[in-house]
């Protein structure tokens, strides 16, 4: 015969069942913030790129006026 103490292990009561779930919401939390912060030095590189690549335009545009001008 069971013990009557022991617990069957595939069963939750109603407190453990929310003790997860809130567990679950505060590691969803911390996951939206790090992809929060991740798109936001996305967003930065994307800046920088393309400020970058506007200079390297004006540079061809200035070595090929001076190639022309020879």
């Amino acid at each position: 015969m069971k013990k009557e103490t022991s617990k069957d292990k595939t069963t939750m009561t109603a407190r453990e069942v929310a003790v997860l779930i809130e567990d679950l919401r505060s590691q969803f939390k911390t996951f939206g913030e790090g992809l929060a912060t991740l798109r936001e030095k996305v967003e930065g590189i994307n800046e920088a790129l393309g400020n970058t690549m506007e200079r390297i335009t004006n540079i061809e545009l200035r070595l090929t006026h001076l190639e022309t001008k020879r």
